[in-house]
């Protein structure tokens, strides 16, 4: 998620990578599952299209609908069961 709208210089890294290489991320997975036939057709399109500008169509996508959303709440849950777990772990320096 933060690879498609995260900040370049807080991340320290260069964003988009995952659409440029076509990685199946959870927020595009969502997208995926929520398109119509028609709908995943032209976001397959525009993932395999060279151009910066169409793989940039697909964060539009990804914005419209609630694939983001989505995966900041998975992001979150996961974050929180983690922490729980931690309170189960001794005190020291780590």
């Amino acid at each position: 998620m933060l690879d498609l709208i995260g900040d370049e210089e807080s991340m320290s890294k260069s964003l988009g990578t995952d659409l440029e290489k076509q990685k199946l991320t959870l927020p595009l997975i969502r997208l995926l599952s929520q398109s119509s036939a028609d709908e995943r057709a032209e976001i397959r399109e525009l993932l395999s299209s060279q151009s910066r500008a169409d793989r940039s169509q697909v964060t539009l996508w990804l914005e419209r609908g609630d694939a983001l959303g989505y995966a900041r709440d998975k992001a979150r849950h996961y974050a929180d069961l983690a922490k729980a777990e931690c309170d189960d772990l001794p005190p020291g320096e780590a």
